[in-house]
């Protein structure tokens, strides 16, 4: 049965109006007045005429930071009606009706009623108990909140043998709880007597704890773990250094499996597992460590909570040796579709328990308990041992499942309260999965608490939030406030789905999350660079700032010279946002729509402004921070192609490997020295490859593979996936059966020493990572030049370091080109020693500064910082 009508608070439910007039609330439970019997309660209610509650149903979107909308936002009041239980109902009578079906009768007909808005009213006290399992005095204590059940008890394998021990229920807080003396190591579970809505009965569900902290294989069982017990530690875990300065940042995003499943110097065992990252003389770490030397400071983990679609067992996983395939061949895609549910790989998108780490991580025999939690430690110490800072990813926005599945949780325990819920009463999966509501008091209560766990006892630096905008501003600065100050916390604010413009709450998004410190990526830049969008039908129409839009026609485009002229003008301001940490207050003169034509030799004839003189320049171009820290610049994630297989998309065909190369690096110069964060997605500093996939979270470690040692590449090597990437298929084909786009090892190795000089040159200015608002407007300007074309002047006279004046040049062109700025005309300006002397000198030979006449010559695809 649907669950239609809403129960606000104490007092209120919103009926909706079909169901006519007369209106009671039924409340059954079974065994009630006699064995084998049922009851059913009739009671009735009234309008609440002015007694509706002013903050919760009827209200409007808008207000406040923080706020809730309506009735969540979610159903349109005009389709209800608010009505009120009689004054005499107590708390006492609440609870207990609370824990039996619900049904709201009219004179046409019945509902199921929604309980969220209830139940945090009722047990508002439960924000403030401590849940799951833990020592307590002499033995262990074991709490659940669980405010609908009817019975909770605890069922606990003590010396191999379990037992049941009924627990005890708080009435004040809903929680249920047992002490004992356990054991560590020892298993349990709990057992819930509720009712579910999902099937129209009572259940008796056996349920892991959401807050459990160890578990066993598969996540069957719960695993008592004391987190502080010593043998539990790594014997060498170093502090890593914090960084106060988040624009400081150089976030490296990497898969635990991707980074060892094919690195052969890592012994076989420890492939694709925690231990892989204990090995400092591996390939892998190797790269880490040429990377750290550089100015990666910061290790992006994906997902490595406790996740449900990897078996963990790894003699259950099937793990196919597939046969290096060439061009467009289907072989490979049809080999891991034929185990794709059932081998190692996955992203880990998909939430089972947030305190636990994931356990097909661990090496065999160390899936269970607190084995697994040591080695997780162990990586997390070798990657600070190695001078890096861990930021984990962090999913809250849905849950793998929900109803009586057997991997549901949270909706197994209290029924249809965690999860966000439509006017029917099913849940939301606009995410991918079922939505979690986090503006419900204790599913907040879970994501504060489950990160500041991660944050004290596994020491990570950060966190990463999977579709942040799901969340309110309120949740994430709840999250904030748990953590160090040095702790860098940043997401997706994308905006869409049921919350899209505020419509639950006022969300974690751009543009809302000023003065958190928190930060969004950047899409904005990421699609100027590339050109077009990841969700393009086609994906050679658009081609961007650094993949030959006007410069390098690909003969796919669906734009007009004037608009591609356009186009351009945008990105370009998109660019230098990007460089200045996307201020949504700083003062950007509009690049001029006009281009110079390639055709003839290099100028500028402006057409005027690309935004109407009352809008801001900058907002028209996107700008949405207002510190640097809130915009993260990045042109490639785990998520979609990677850069490489966009630009085999997007460049003509016959684009050499190193113009190809040297498109990629343009890109990545561009985030790389921008005033915020700066994020990198593995391998993408060695054009990585994934044969052309767009969405390889269930492409096993044939498409994801990496080779640190350099000598393969993985484009062309099949067609990817049916499953994520069929509508392209016609297209990508061709483009994987060329040859002339498979990069050589030399072109990998010149990417790679280019992309650690762009960080050797971040590192070594500090004029680029200001980390201020106001000193970014004061010290940095733009040269005007013509569409494509990017230079970027940096005052730094009484600033950091010895160096005046920093020019950041970006010549986004195919062609040569000449900006003029007569401003630093007599100054002596120079190639930076990092990239004079680099992988590239031949190129940085020909920059070319006039210093009498102030004028500035850069090369086709070139990104070079000058300095007096």
């Amino acid at each position: 049965m649907d669950q239609q009508a809403i129960w606000l608070d104490r007092q209120h439910v919103a009926v909706p109006k079909w169901v006519g007039g007369g209106v009671h609330m039924l409340i059954s439970g079974p065994e009630w007045a006699h064995p084998g019997d049922a009851y059913t309660q009739r009671v009735v209610l009234e309008n609440a005429g002015g007694r509706a509650p002013t903050d919760g149903f009827a209200r409007q979107a808008g207000g406040s930071h923080g706020e809730t909308r309506g009735w969540r936002g979610l159903v349109k009041s005009d389709d209800y009606r608010v009505m009120h239980l009689p004054t005499s109902v107590t708390d006492e009578v609440l609870r207990q009706w609370l824990t039996c079906q619900l049904l709201v009768e009219g004179e046409r007909g019945e509902t199921g009623i929604q309980l969220a808005g209830v139940l945090d009213d009722v047990y508002a006290p439960a924000r403030h108990a401590r849940l799951g399992a833990y020592v307590a005095g002499m033995g262990w204590r074991f709490a659940l909140w669980a405010p609908t059940a009817r019975n909770v008890s605890l069922k606990i394998w003590h010396g191999g043998k379990p037992q049941t021990i009924p627990a005890r229920r708080d009435d004040l807080t809903g929680v249920w709880d047992a002490y004992l003396n356990a054991e560590e190591d020892d298993e349990y579970l709990w057992i819930v007597d509720v009712y579910s809505p999902a099937v129209g009965r009572w259940v008796v569900n056996e349920v892991t704890d959401p807050y459990a902290v160890g578990l066993t294989v598969d996540s069957r069982r719960c695993v008592l773990v004391d987190m502080e017990n010593p043998a539990l530690f790594p014997k060498h875990w170093p502090t890593p250094k914090p960084i106060h300065n988040p624009c400081e940042r150089v976030i490296y995003e990497l898969h635990v499996r991707d980074f060892s499943a094919a690195d052969t110097s890592v012994p076989l065992a420890d492939r694709g597992t925690y231990r892989a990252f204990t090995h400092p003389d591996s390939d892998g770490m190797k790269h880490l460590a040429k990377l750290r030397e550089a100015g990666v400071n910061t290790i992006h983990l994906l997902p490595i909570f406790d996740f449900a679609t990897v078996p963990e067992n790894p003699d259950q996983q099937h793990n196919p040796v597939i046969e290096r395939a060439r061009g467009a061949a289907l072989e490979p895609q049809e080999e891991i579709g034929r185990v794709r549910k059932k081998d190692a790989y996955n992203w880990g998108y998909d939430p089972l328990h947030y305190l636990a780490p994931e356990g097909s991580y661990a090496t065999q025999g160390h899936q269970r308990g607190g084995a697994r939690v040591l080695q997780c430690r162990q990586m997390i110490a070798a990657l600070n041992a190695a001078g890096f800072d861990v930021v984990v990813d962090q999913v809250f926005n849905h849950t793998y499942a929900a109803g009586q599945d057997p991997h549901s949780i949270l909706d197994r325990i209290v029924p249809g309260y965690y999860h966000r819920l439509c006017a029917r009463g099913d849940a939301y999966t606009t995410t991918c999965c079922p939505n979690v509501a986090t503006e419900h008091m204790m599913a907040e209560k879970l994501m504060v608490e489950a990160v500041a766990f991660w944050i004290r006892n596994y020491r990570v630096g950060g966190l990463r939030f999977d579709l942040m905008g799901f969340h309110s501003r309120q949740n994430m600065e709840k999250v904030v406030a748990q953590l160090p100050a040095s702790a860098y916390v940043y997401g997706e604010g994308w905006d869409f789905g049921e919350v899209q413009d505020n419509a639950v709450f006022y969300q974690a998004k751009q543009g809302q999350l000023d003065g958190t410190g928190i930060g969004c990526f950047n899409d904005r830049v990421r699609d100027a660079l590339r050109g077009g969008s990841p969700v393009d039908a086609s994906m050679r129409s658009r081609q961007g700032f650094a993949s030959g839009l006007l410069s390098a026609p690909n003969g796919v485009s669906t734009l007009g010279w004037d608009e591609q002229h356009e186009a351009l003008a945008r990105a370009t301001d998109r660019v230098k946002l990007a460089l200045v940490g996307n201020l949504l207050d700083y003062p950007l003169a509009p690049t001029a729509e006009s281009a110079p034509d390639p055709s003839t030799p290099p100028g500028v004839s402006a057409k005027g402004p690309s935004t109407p003189n009352d809008v801001s320049a900058a907002v028209a171009a996107g700008a949405f921070a207002t510190q640097p820290a809130e915009s993260v610049n990045y042109v490639e994630a785990h998520d979609d192609e990677t850069l490489y297989d966009v630009m085999a998309y997007k460049l003509p065909t016959h684009t050499s490997t190193r113009e190809r190369a040297r498109a990629c690096m343009l890109a990545l110069a561009v985030v790389t020295w921008g005033q915020s964060p700066v994020f990198w997605a593995a391998g993408t500093e060695i054009l990585r490859s994934k044969s052309m996939d767009r969405d390889s979270f269930d492409s096993g470690d044939y498409f994801n593979a990496i080779d640190w040692t350099l000598h393969t590449h993985n484009f062309g090597i099949g067609l990817p996936p049916r499953w994520s990437n069929a509508q392209n298929w016609g297209v990508m084909a061709p483009l994987l059966e060329d040859a002339r786009l498979r990069p050589t090892t030399a072109d990998m190795r010149w990417s790679f020493a280019v992309a650690r000089e762009f960080l050797r040159v971040r590192t070594r200015y500090r004029a680029l990572t200001l980390g201020d608002a106001q000193q970014i407007i004061r010290r940095v300007s733009f040269v005007p030049a013509p569409a494509g074309v990017v230079v970027m002047h940096i005052n730094n006279e009484g600033g950091p370091g010895r160096e005046h004046h920093l020019l950041v040049c970006i010549n986004g062109w195919a062609q040569q080109q000449t900006v003029a700025y007569p401003q630093l005309a007599g100054t002596r300006l120079r190639v930076n020693p990092v990239q004079r002397d680099g992988a590239d000198h031949a190129i940085m030979a020909t920059v070319q500064w006039d210093q009498a006449a102030g004028k500035l010559t850069l090369p086709a695809r070139t990104a070079v910082v000058l300095t007096d």
